[in-house]
């Protein structure tokens, strides 16, 4: 009976391991994209949070591609891994100022890991806010909250 019962043992460990592995996949917890006005490029972006033992992290990637598919998606924000916002605002704003000039907004407490000034022929900027809202009379108020910050640099 003790083979037996380890058997049993063993196996209830073996299925709960795996339970424990499906778990703690990645989770998107925001995704957004925008499309230029031409119509030609598209810019995507998700926040990915992937919890469980000895493995917690949140990891926020943007990427340019073309809407016809003619070139593989690029790689062209992405923050450091732990890099926290308050759940409350969203990761970031994508925001086409031209048909060639992606504006990208983020809020505080965020750490750029990699950002492109171009891609495409894309003019690419980014600009952190403290806080965003992105209410009709919030851009206001993020934009003297962004002309301070540029001028403390």
């Amino acid at each position: 009976m003790g083979v037996a019962k380890s058997r049993v043992a063993i196996s209830l460990l073996i299925v709960g391991a795996c339970l424990a592995a499906v778990g703690c996949g990645p989770q998107v917890i925001w995704s957004a994209g925008s499309r230029s006005p031409d119509g030609k490029w598209v810019a995507s972006g998700h926040t990915d949070s992937q919890t469980g033992p000895g493995n917690n992290s949140l990891s926020t990637v943007v990427y340019l591609k073309p809407v016809d598919g003619s070139e593989p998606p690029e790689k062209i924000l992405a923050f450091a891994e732990g890099s926290i916002v308050p759940p409350s605002l969203p990761a970031l704003k994508m925001e086409w100022l031209t048909p060639i000039h992606l504006e990208l907004t983020y809020a505080g407490g965020r750490y750029v890991a990699y950002q492109a000034a171009e891609c495409f022929g894309i003019k690419i900027t980014a600009r952190k806010f403290f806080t965003i809202d992105f209410g009709p009379s919030g851009r206001r108020r993020n934009e003297e909250i962004g002309h301070a910050l540029e001028n403390k640099k």
